[in-house]
This record gives structure tokens, C-alpha cells and sequence, in this order.
């Protein structure tokens, strides 16, 4: 899924005030619902011209890693009940890994349980389809 990435909303008036200039970037993300946090390559971060809030042990596929951990805002494009594109917005600490090297992935990261325990994630296996429903906003139009 597309995810456009920006400086976490409580960066964007220090970044601009020292006068560091950043766009949104969009990537696509995969959904792992093992994943106990979200995750992105580094390139997401640097690209923004992002500094590091600290710095997480972790364990994945390529072994256990001290990553940096930046804050982050995304946006990501879900579906509410009527079936209508509604943006979903998501702000957090996540961990940034270097990429896998000489391995060409259409996505920078996973998004995981810290994004989807806000979200109701559906998945249709036989047609293959997938729907991300925003539970605050469905709530909130009742």
C-alpha cells in the first residue's frame, strides 16, 4: 500500500524554524501483522532530514540490530464502510533499518501492530483484496 511519509507533526514548526526544508515522501509499505512495530529503511528519514529520538535493539530477518528511531507522521489512504478512500493519519516512533542489500522489494518497510491496532484491517483471500477501515472516524460519523 502507498504511504506518504512526513516529519511527526510535533517536528514540522522546529524543522521550519531551522529552516530545514523537507517533502512528503511516498513509498509503498507492506502489512505484517507479526511486526510488533512499524519499520521503514533508512532512506525514508534521511530523505526528510530527520536526527535520530534514540535508538532500539530489535530482531528480525537479517539478525539482531541497534536501529535509530525517528519520529514519524503518514498518511495512508483506507477505506471507510461505505467503500469511500478516506486518509488515515498515523504519527509514532519508528524503527529505521538499513536496506537488504541486492535485494530489490517494491516496499521501504512494514507496517505493523502499532499502526494496526488503531485500524480495522480486513484481508479477502479468495478475491485477493484488502480494506483498511479508520475505527475513530467510522465512530465518529455515528
Amino acid at each position: 500500500m502507498e504511504v506518504s511519509f512526513r516529519p511527526h507533526p510535533v517536528d514540522i514548526d522546529g524543522l521550519a524554524s531551522e529552516g530545514t526544508a523537507w517533502e512528503p515522501i511516498i513509498h509503498k509499505m507492506m502489512i505484517d501483522t507479526r511486526a510488533r512495530v512499524t519499520v521503514v529503511e533508512e532512506i525514508v528519514p534521511q530523505f526528510l532530514s530527520l536526527v535520530p529520538t534514540r535508538y532500539q535493539a530489535i530482531a528480525g530477518v537479517t539478525g539482531d540490530l541497534n536501529c535509530p528511531v525517528y519520529r514519524l507522521g503518514m498518511t495512508i489512504v483506507g477505506r471507510d464502510d461505505d467503500g469511500v478512500g478516506q486518509p488515515i493519519q498515523f504519527s509514532a516512533d519508528i524503527v529505521a533499518v538499513p536496506p537488504v542489500a541486492n535485494t530489490a522489494r517494491p516496499h521501504v518497510g512494514l507496517l505493523g501492530r502499532d499502526f494496526l491496532q488503531y485500524v480495522r484491517f480486513e484481508y479477502d483471500g479468495p478475491r485477493g483484496v484488502y480494506r483498511i477501515v479508520d475505527e475513530q472516524a467510522q465512530r465518529s460519523k455515528r
